[in-house]
């Protein structure tokens, strides 16, 4: 990802989960820096679910 200021890359300076309480799904979220520019860009993935099958014996 480029700095939308000088084009230079951005590094990933922070990287957790975040979570939506409203429909509780997980999201990887990255925060983006330049510090020359001041600039920072955070994004949010979905994390894929794991869905657990239940098998009735």
């Amino acid at each position: 990802m480029k700095c939308l200021k000088c084009d230079k890359t951005l590094k990933a300076t922070k990287k957790d989960k975040s979570h939506n309480s409203k429909n509780g799904l997980v999201y990887d979220r990255a925060i983006y820096t330049c510090k020359n520019c001041d600039v920072w860009v955070t994004t949010e993935v979905p994390v894929k679910k794991i869905v657990k099958k239940i098998i009735k014996k």
